[in-house]
């Protein structure tokens, strides 16, 4: 039961966010300086990443995601370079 519940909430984050995300809105917050952050997971386990906002147009809504170095950098290497190259 509660498997289903965790997955009932992903698709609602999922339909209510992921699907109105932008490539190219993450992408740019990406490129624009990130801020440092860190999720702690007790006293002794934490994972470094950078933390960006991107408005969701059709709600006009800002949400912050998190990001690890490593999934910036795979992010902005399979991104399209600022003259639309990829």
């Amino acid at each position: 039961m509660a498997e289903e519940q965790r997955n009932r909430c992903v698709k609602r984050h999922h339909d209510n966010y992921g699907r109105q995300l932008s490539r190219a809105a993450v992408t740019a917050a990406l490129r624009d300086d990130p801020k440092e952050q860190s999720i702690d997971f007790g006293e002794d386990a934490s994972i470094k990443g950078r933390q960006i906002e991107v408005v969701i147009a059709s709600m006009g809504e800002p949400v912050k995601l998190f990001f690890t170095e490593y999934h910036i950098d795979y992010w902005l290497k399979q991104a399209p370079n600022r003259s639309g190259a990829a």
